[in-house]
């Protein structure tokens, strides 16, 4: 039989009950709850009103004040009804289901919002859809399950029978269809070619492969607390131990709850942080250079350290002390962590890992005496501890802490090199940034990235500066595929927890171990070379080309900067579009469809802090015919007659940055057998003339093709992957 009906035993109030508002209205005046009521009902539906009609006039259509209030009075009538129908339907709804019902889905959609507010992370463009359709989908697969499995189906009728079995079916698929779709890696990417330049125009690299094994037997050892709660390696079975350090002023939002919890998780507190790392240790005669790895912000309880072993076992092997270090009690946790207040941190305890291998290196009886060439030391950092390995650079050579001058500083390495993988750039929020000079630099990352979505390395890229007699150089590598996580073993593929991991889209990633060769093949040349002035790694850098046989097979954009550059037009001189960076030059542009200077961003709001001169031309007549060289559009610097002798030398390279800023049909994402391109010389010839009118005048594509746009989809819902 079916269930009654409950609606007798839970009576709506009477309108004309006065009553239903007890001390609100006079019980033995009648009428007086129905007269409040409509009042009320009035009041709030003139108080939407009001609101809409000025919305039109603050709105200014241009027609006028009183157009604009009668438009807005218009929209608040309207919109008081569409709302008011709505409101109907759903008390309507309510009405006639059982109260239970009503107050099963209230509390299923409240205790859910609350979960979403707490930490469950749902992505809020598609929240209330998804919540209405999954509460109202488990209602009805929990309504058709009751009634099959309490036989309810032998009593029904057939229309009765034939709506809940459909039901069932439908929630049952629905379900197990979001189930999979949700654990699935989502789109196969798009393949993208792109055609190195002739072989006569790469650079020459006569090295090793610098992602194979070398020849030092590797030695691996353990340094920390020797009590800590959760990992041996630091605790009970550490292999040399060490002191802690009072962070108290280098952190100061490590108070309150957070404080509390963490030292209770920990079982240390601020005054007490300790000094843990993993090390991989060539065995031989030394001294050998240290390279010191810092990982970034992850979940604290998923210890992030041990997921560079890749590197140090590499490093090691070719001759490099490399240590991993242990940050992750300033790492987040469900507490939220100190809301980015922590990079001077991580750099600090950086320089602190350093100051302990200084003195171990002068210490008899310890396995790292005189085994450490302290003037040549490297620093990597990822995400967060890529920035922190900048600033850690910067701290080295000052003499006390920028946020607090009562901390001292009296470091002074000989910090030669610092790599960043997918770092940040904006968490240590430093005017005008983190300025370093002399010091060589690389920024590594992929295209994939959701965490940081762009290359914001390239930013301390432009603020790294050399005199002319240092003998290094800085470098960055931006390649299709990659993402934020698998530079780190333990951090993986999902640049997010869940659930918003579940929509992330995986399909186009290339596989970790490639990711980590990308990062295995760079930094160990880069190590080589600044460290070692191994010189013969240099033109990896200048060209990924030309290591392509070491390297997986994605795209790959890179920039190269040495000492010995000197720019002809940065963009950045003055609001005059026909100057350029040398004094006394001049720009000229004749037939661009657009032609202005202007800052470029990343993906999203913020700003790459660099400007460009943004070009915009028609290649070919609207006949179809090449354009002839002497009416084609062209874009022009004329140097003046006394300039600088490093523009007569006669032995420069000729070096400018070109990016495609509009796609062709061919490069809009489309099907997976869809291809993309790079666009040969888009047409460009590159021309030289001198005093004397001589002329040189060479196609681009000469020398290499001009990247394609690299389209991702970072979500499985392309809304969801705005940027």
């Amino acid at each position: 039989m079916d269930e009654p009906s409950n609606a007798a035993s839970s009576p709506r109030p009477d309108a004309e009950d006065a009553s239903f508002l007890g001390v609100w209205t006079a019980p033995d005046v009648p009428g007086t709850t129905a007269r409040l009521w409509r009042g009320a009902s009035v009041g709030a539906a003139l108080a939407a009103i009001v609101v809409f009609t000025l919305t039109g006039v603050f709105f200014r259509t241009g027609l006028g004040a009183g157009p604009d209030l009668l438009l807005g009075l218009a929209a608040g009538v309207l919109g008081v009804g569409v709302f008011a129908g709505i409101t109907l339907g759903v008390v309507a709804a309510v009405e006639w289901l059982p109260t239970y019902v009503v107050a099963a889905l209230g509390g299923a959609i409240g205790a859910i919002c609350t979960a979403v507010n707490v930490g469950f992370y749902w992505p809020g463009e598609i929240f209330y859809v998804s919540l209405v359709g999954y509460v109202w989908a488990q209602a009805i697969l929990g309504g058709t399950a009751w009634v099959v499995l309490r036989g309810g189906l032998r009593s029904a009728s057939a229309a009765k029978r034939a709506v809940v079995v459909g039901g069932l079916v439908l929630t049952v698929a629905a379900n197990g269809g979001a189930i999979l779709w949700l654990a699935g890696e989502g789109e196969a990417p798009t393949p993208v070619e792109v055609s190195p330049p002739p072989a006569d125009n790469l650079p020459a690299l006569n090295a090793d492969n610098p992602a194979q094994p070398g020849s030092y037997a590797v030695r691996r050892l353990s340094y920390g607390s020797g009590t800590d709660r959760h990992r041996p390696a630091f605790g009970a079975e550490v292999d040399v131990q060490t002191e802690s350090v009072d962070g108290s002023r280098i952190l100061p939002a490590w108070s309150g709850f957070t404080a509390d919890f963490r030292e209770w998780y920990w079982g240390f507190g601020i005054e007490n942080w300790p000094l843990n790392g993993r090390v991989w240790m060539p065995e031989g005669e030394g001294p050998f250079p240290l390279v010191i790895v810092v990982h970034g912000n992850h979940a604290m309880q998923e210890y992030s350290d041990p997921g560079y072993a890749y590197l140090g076992e590499l490093l090691a092997s070719r001759g490099f002390i490399t240590v991993s270090v242990d940050e992750n009690f300033i790492n987040s946790s469900w507490d939220e962590g100190f809301d980015n207040s922590e990079i001077p941190a991580r750099a600090w305890l950086l320089l602190q890992h350093l100051k302990q291998w200084r003195a171990w290196n002068r210490t008899e009886g310890t396995p790292f005496h005189q085994a450490v060439d302290m003037e040549n030391i490297g620093l990597v950092g990822h995400s967060r501890g890529g920035e922190a390995a900048a600033v850690a650079a910067r701290f080295n050579t000052l003499p006390a802490l920028p946020d607090d001058a009562r901390e001292s500083f009296d470091f002074g390495f000989s910090i030669e090199s610092v790599v960043a993988l997918a770092p940040t750039d904006y968490r240590y929020a430093r005017q005008p940034g983190i300025e370093l000079e002399n010091v060589s630099y690389l920024t590594l990352a992929g295209s994939y990235d959701i965490d940081e979505r762009s290359l914001f390395g390239i930013r301390q890229f432009q603020r790294v500066s050399f005199t002319d007699d240092y003998d290094g150089f800085k470098a960055g590598l931006y390649f299709h595929r990659g993402n934020h996580g698998q530079f780190n073993t333990i951090w993986g593929s999902e640049d997010f927890g869940p659930p918003s991991s579940w929509f992330l889209n995986t399909g186009p990633l290339i596989d970790g171990a490639d990711q980590r060769q990308v990062a295995k093949v760079y930094i160990s040349a880069f190590m080589e070379a600044t460290l070692r002035d191994r010189d013969e790694y240099v033109p990896l850098f200048r060209n990924h080309h030309a290591g392509a046989d070491w390297l997986p097979d994605v795209a790959m954009l890179h920039r190269f900067r040495s000492p010995d550059f000197r720019a002809l037009a940065t963009f950045e001189e003055d609001l005059d579009v026909t100057t350029a960076s040398l004094p006394g030059s001049r720009v000229e542009a004749r037939r661009m469809a657009e032609w202005r200077e202007h800052d470029l961003s990343f993906r999203g709001e913020r700003t790459q802090q660099n400007n460009a001169a943004i070009l915009e031309w028609t290649e070919a007549r609207a006949d179809g015919a090449s354009v002839p060289p002497d009416s084609a559009a062209h874009y022009r610097i004329l140097l003046p007659d006394d300039r600088p002798s490093w523009t007569q030398a006669g032995t420069g390279t000729l070096v400018f940055n070109l990016a495609r800023l509009k796609g062709d049909d061919d490069e809009r994402p489309g099907a997976a057998t869809d291809t993309i391109r790079a666009a040969g010389g888009m047409g460009l010839h590159v021309a030289l003339v001198d005093g004397d009118s001589t002329r040189a005048r060479v196609p681009l594509d000469r020398y290499g093709t001009v990247p394609p746009l690299l389209h991702t989809q970072y979500m499985k819902l392309e809304r969801l992957s705005a940027p």
